[in-house]
């Protein structure tokens, strides 16, 4: 999900014809079916692997989310979910598991970036 992502994020993925009217007022290009799937289920997807995994993909999120945050914020605004940003980001911060392995492997800083960024606020704006 996370390869995916940092692929095929890019500015303007939805093909809208302006960045000042809401997503839902506009003819949005469709977002291909992976991409939509990556976006939605990531989270989930990082919350289920193995301990081995852990701190890689925190790695790749991190790196993922600070070049490409707004990229995926626009997909789950055209798909009409936006308000599923925050939440996402506070499962995958939240969850025992990861935070667990996260920390213990490489530092509290994995697991400060998702919960303490700036990105945080503006999710819970949606």
């Amino acid at each position: 999900s996370l390869g995916i992502m940092d692929s095929d994020l890019h500015f303007n993925v939805s093909q809208c014809k302006s960045s000042y009217s809401p997503n839902t007022e506009q003819m949005a290009k469709s977002i291909k079916h992976h991409l939509k799937y990556a976006c939605l289920h990531w989270s989930h997807h990082l919350v289920v692997s193995v301990e081995a995994d852990i701190v890689e993909l925190l790695r790749s999120l991190k790196e993922m989310l600070e070049k490409k945050f707004l990229f995926w914020v626009e997909v789950l605004s055209a798909l009409g979910m936006a308000t599923s940003c925050s939440p996402m980001i506070l499962h995958v911060s939240t969850s025992p598991h990861v935070v667990s392995t996260g920390t213990q492997t490489s530092g509290p800083n994995l697991i400060d970036t998702l919960s303490k960024k700036s990105w945080t606020p503006i999710c819970k704006q949606f």
